[in-house]
């Protein structure tokens, strides 16, 4: 088997014709009646005005079945045309390392449809498939692949994924899972675990950290949940149980680069440093500005410190299995997993609330970055033999969890954001080329790293937005392997080897934003029914809170801000590199390590308790 053979199979890309068998099988399914009729589950007529069918209760009662749904548009059929939906069980052999996770499907229409697009969606069980799994659809003679539901968390949504086809015929949802001799297993080689929340404390985040510090407690018992399964795995392995936890907590506030003027009112909260990367260890009831909070005194219910003073929670175990952390807990209970437990789940939820009182300018992967540079005692994972003689970064990993309403506004060239960011200068000339003072503060870094149909000298809608393939004003999220600096060869390393988990709850994005050559973008509610905002649209107004503002103020453009349709009160911004960042990986023919990057919407309350629940759980498989 040829190497391209190999990638092929692993990423989905197989067919039940003939040609299957360069990944191993050799069956066949198509749509004629070799597999017989079926079992029917429905008929349905529609005419020319189109419609949709959808199975149900009525006619069935599997629940794996009844999210079955066919859109067939308005004037693709000219007369009344009976639709029937059949399950073929048992379901055709299948070849070598695919696995169904959905029922094998015949739709067939009486008269054949002609030739036109309509779209089928097919059910799954969601409890047999992972997000690491290359997802695939298998239609007729050929095969599709598809982006995995569970790469976003749409666990609320109905479990079934859209599939764009010109002809029915056959269906069936299927996997391919991770090659296990490239997919190492975290239970035999991970011995350390950095954790690191980055959390957005800019104005209009105090609702969506409320969320999340209500939910943060689900996370931190989830992950002492696998804790404990890897332990006792490796002592029924008669193996050492060592194994090592670290959890930080940074914000996305690195300032501006330069003492802010401060009678300049979009710079409030802005200092030169920010919190410069440096490690939140202080609880929310300990910060001026959080301490009276409801949303802070709702979920801070005890305090706990650490009793070695570093800015981080540690949780360990030796090789023989006793469990010890830095919380100050009372005596007889130090080496007690269950006391631990329920101190580091308070202690999360104390620390995770950070307010609002950051500055304007998100710049997450900049926080992460000086986090790295500066924090030895707290990272194990990716750091060079420079820094630390006896890293390993085969037992190591980083768990990155990322929550911001805003795109990533991180400098390309962090030394010169005092003549980038400097209100003292001349705003730009209209129609003239982008500068820096012609956006307003928290929306230059959008303006001066993406290209859109429309200039952005004016008010009104951009269209066709995305990134600037050669922008220089934002560090890039990625580079090409090797030295070259950007977020993913810094942050993650550069042979783009090493153990990496990333979770990011932000605005609703796209999937395939990082296509540049995309004619049109997808987004996730275009897939999944959704109501979202499409970051290739953008809107800019002038800025509502300024009351000076004119169309000639340059400087007052900002993007202007949506409401979530649950909660109404939050609000959010387009984004695409927070995206682009956290959908890297096996979609692009790369890998970040044994577990892929998913994102959540930051407007969907359910989602946070989801994704927090799933990620540490995916540590103790």
């Amino acid at each position: 088997m040829t190497r391209v053979q190999k990638s092929l199979c692993l990423l989905g890309l197989i067919s039940w014709m003939a040609g299957v068998v360069a990944c191993g099988g050799s069956d066949h399914l198509d749509g004629d009646d070799r597999f017989g009729p079926g079992t029917v589950l429905g008929s349905f007529r529609l005419g020319p005005a189109g419609g949709q069918i959808a199975l149900d209760g009525g006619h069935t009662q599997d629940p794996a079945l009844q999210g079955l749904l066919l859109q067939v548009p308005p004037g693709l059929i000219r007369s009344e045309t009976v639709f029937t939906i059949a399950q073929i069980d048992p379901a055709p052999s299948l070849s070598e390392n695919a696995e169904a996770v959905g029922p094998t499907l015949r739709i067939t229409a009486k008269p054949p449809l002609p030739r036109g697009d309509v779209t089928v969606w097919l059910p799954y069980e969601r409890q047999r498939i992972h997000y690491t799994d290359a997802f695939f659809v298998a239609h007729n003679a050929a095969s599709q692949p598809l982006e995995n539901p569970m790469q976003r968390v749409v666990l609320s949504q109905r479990p079934a994924v859209p599939v764009a086809v010109q002809e029915l015929g056959l269906f069936q949802l299927l996997v391919r899972r991770p090659d296990p001799a490239v997919i190492m297993s975290l239970r035999d080689n991970i011995r350390a675990i950095d954790v690191l929340f980055v959390i957005d404390n800019s104005p209009s985040m105090a609702d969506k950290q409320g969320l999340l510090t209500s939910k943060i407690g689900v996370f931190a018992d989830k992950l002492i949940e696998s804790f404990k399964k890897i332990k006792e795995y490796h002592k029924s392995k008669g193996r050492s149980q060592e194994l090592s936890i670290h959890v930080g907590i940074i914000s996305t506030n690195v300032g501006i680069g330069y003492d802010a003027d401060p009678r300049i009112s979009q710079l409030r909260d802005c200092t030169k440093l920010g919190d410069d990367g440096n490690f939140q260890e202080k609880s929310c009831t300990m910060r001026p500005n959080t301490a009276s909070d409801p949303r802070c005194t709702t979920y801070c219910n005890k305090e706990y410190i650490a009793n070695d003073m570093k800015p981080f929670i540690r949780i360990e175990s030796n090789s023989a299995g006793t469990v010890s952390s830095n919380i100050s807990l009372p005596a007889g209970s130090s080496n007690d997993i269950n006391a631990i437990s329920s101190a580091f789940s308070t202690m999360m939820s104390c620390r995770a609330y950070l307010g609002e009182r950051g500055c304007g300018r998100e710049a997450p992967f900049e926080a992460v970055r000086r986090a790295i540079g500066k924090g030895k005692d707290f990272f194990r994972y990716n750091r060079t033999p420079a820094m630390d003689p006896d890293r390993n970064s085969n037992t190591s990993l980083l768990f990155l969890v990322l929550i911001s309403d805003e795109d990533d506004q991180s400098l390309a060239d962090p030394s010169k954001a005092a003549m980038l960011y400097d209100y003292n200068t001349s705003p730009g000339t209209p129609g003239g080329a982008k500068q820096p003072t012609n956006f307003h503060l928290n929306f230059r870094g959008f303006a001066m790293s993406t290209t859109c149909k429309e200039d952005f000298f004016s008010a009104g809608m951009k269209t066709d937005c995305k990134e600037d393939a050669m922008q220089t004003f934002l560090y890039p999220v990625l580079g090409p392997k090797g030295a070259n600096p950007s977020v993913v060869n810094d942050m993650i390393g550069a042979d783009h080897k090493y153990n990496v988990l990333m979770a990011a709850i932000v605005p609703p994005g796209p999937i395939k934003f990082y296509d540049d050559s995309a004619t049109t973008m997808k987004v996730w509610g275009d897939l999944y029914g959704k109501k979202m905002i499409n970051p290739a649209t953008v809107a800019l107004e002038l800025d509502p809170a300024q009351t000076t503002c004119a169309a000639t103020d340059l400087d007052c453009l900002v993007e202007k801000r949506h409401t979530c349709t649950t909660p109404g009160a939050m609000t959010y911004s387009a984004q695409h590199r927070l995206s682009k960042f956290a959908s890297f990986g096996a979609p692009m023919g790369e890998t970040l390590g044994p577990r892929q990057s998913i994102q959540a919407d930051i407007c969907e309350k359910k989602e946070y308790e989801q994704i927090l629940a799933l990620l540490p759980q995916s540590l103790g498989l």
